[in-house]
């Protein structure tokens, strides 16, 4: 079993998977909102936590697109490097430009004829302490921090949704909204905008003469504003 979590500002999703055999089983899906400062997030975490008897297995988290830094690497054939030699070269490149060390990690793309691609994450460690800190609290054994693009692709792909063209991907948030760009061939490019669905909450209550409850109601309800 693992659990995912993407915890927002105002919301947690969160997700239970069970391995059986080769396939993932869904277990357990929920969207619970927070309110109140952050010790109260925790305990709501914490307890929901306990109540589904989560605490014990293990978990991965999503690390908003907005706090990673992506980078596309592409080798010629005749690179005898490793991924992993060719990566930690760019990270260290990387690391001298901005005077700070960046925590990473990478993920191979399907092999072009005469090329070889991969594309790493980086983030700052005190970015990453951040993003722990409140599954820590709560009692969770991280195991894994994935970037929201990544897990966005990941799951286009998991679902069949991935096709042989370059399609963008987009998961809107109430703040930000997550885009993945990618093909069969691999995810080609990840980041994250600070335009989210409040944003439209904001101007379907402008334009319709509402209060925010009423918008947010409306946007839901309609999914579309003509």
């Amino acid at each position: 079993e693992i659990l995912g979590l993407d915890i927002g500002l105002h919301a947690v999703k969160a997700v239970c998977l069970e391995r059986r055999g080769k396939s993932l089983v869904l277990k357990r899906a929920e969207i619970f909102p927070f309110t109140g400062n952050t010790e109260d997030r925790i305990l709501i975490l914490s307890g929901w936590l306990e109540q589904h008897r989560l605490k014990k297995i293990h978990g991965s988290i999503g690390l908003s697109g907005q706090k990673a830094r992506f980078q596309p690497v592409i080798l010629p054939q005749e690179d005898t490097r490793s991924f992993g030699q060719a990566v930690a070269m760019e990270v260290l490149k990387f690391n001298e430009l901005v005077s700070e060390t960046s925590l990473y990690g990478f993920a191979p793309l399907t092999d072009r004829e005469g090329e070889r691609r991969l594309m790493i994450a980086m983030a700052r460690p005190a970015v990453l302490d951040d993003a722990l800190s409140m599954p820590k609290a709560a009692g969770l054994e991280v195991v894994d921090i994935i970037p929201a693009p990544v897990a966005l692709f990941n799951a286009m792909q998991a679902w069949g949704w991935v096709v042989p063209e370059p399609v963008i991907y987009a998961d809107i948030g109430g703040s930000a909204t997550e885009v993945a760009i990618g093909s069969t061939d691999g995810l080609m490019f990840g980041r994250s905008f600070p335009i989210g669905g409040q944003m439209f909450t904001e101007a379907v209550a402008a334009t319709g003469k509402m209060t925010p409850v009423q918008a947010e109601t409306f946007k839901v309800t309609m999914g579309a504003v003509s």
